[in-house]
């Protein structure tokens, strides 16, 4: 689909979820790819502008993409619950870029909320949930801490009556269903009138459904577009915002500013 037979479909799912939000009485909604969308292709590409913005503020190189990933992972491995925490990831980090790991895990927020950016889209459905009475809930599997989250989410336009259960905080995930079993008995919520929205289709769609809760299936924008192997991190930027424009449809009838998104930023 292209243009506007795309746009109308894109409209369509909104329609359509706002139906079923009816006949609903608590709506859940996942965070990132779902609430908000990030203007590089994918989340680890933060870790490689965090590198550059520590480069142009000190001089030095640190590898931090690398190491970040690479933190990440141990901290993981040696944890003994369902999901770690950013401090424990950081502990980790500490051992592999000693004395900076403060001033890197600063960069790294300050990066993310840049690159962070409202789904319009989604922020319509989250407004028309709390219009009609719903209790609003937002999920998320994360490591950042909750306070953190919240303040992303309200400088983004989220700044509604809502709960926030993060992994991280309460130690249980979607990925394992444990959380939506925890937020059940913690709400009082009956399954059947709960309706969750999020893009990972296990954690998001399936793992709700096993538990009875109605779920839907909200494929990540990258998915919907054709992907491009990006060679270096200027591309995955340009084709971020080149599809997180045409999904949003949020740039008006400017049509020199649309050519210059969809066409001259990248030879396609």
């Amino acid at each position: 689909m292209h243009g506007l037979e795309e746009n109308m479909h894109n409209q369509q799912e909104i329609v359509e979820l706002k139906n079923i939000i009816q006949e609903m009485d608590v709506i859940s909604f996942d965070i990132f790819d779902t609430l908000l969308l990030r203007n590089v292709l994918h989340p680890s590409d933060i870790f490689e502008i965090v590198e550059r913005i520590y480069y142009k503020q000190t001089a030095k190189r640190v590898n931090f993409k690398k190491k970040r990933i690479l933190a990440e992972k141990k901290a993981r491995n040696k944890s003994t619950n369902e999901e770690v925490t950013y401090d424990e990831i950081y502990y980790e980090l500490e051992t592999l870029c000693p004395r900076i790991s403060e001033q890197l895990k600063k960069i790294e927020i300050e990066t993310e909320e840049k690159f962070l950016i409202c789904n319009t889209r989604m922020l319509e459905l989250y407004r028309y949930a709390l219009e009609q009475g719903k209790n609003v809930l937002i999920i998320s599997d994360m490591y950042l801490p909750k306070e953190i989250l919240d303040k992303l989410l309200k400088v983004k336009g989220y700044n509604g009556k809502h709960k926030i259960y993060i992994s991280c905080e309460v130690m249980k995930s979607k990925a394992t269903g444990k959380l939506y079993d925890f937020i059940k008995t913690r709400e009082h919520i009956n399954e059947e009138k709960w309706l969750h929205i999020g893009d990972n289709y296990v954690a998001d769609y399936l793992n709700p459904q096993k538990l009875g809760i109605n779920s839907y299936y909200y494929k990540a924008i990258r998915e919907r577009y054709k992907d491009y192997k990006c060679q270096e991190i200027g591309e995955s930027i340009i084709r971020a915002l080149q599809i997180n424009t045409m999904y949003l449809g949020n740039i008006g009838s400017d049509y020199w500013y649309n050519f210059g998104i969809d066409r001259v930023s990248i030879h396609r």
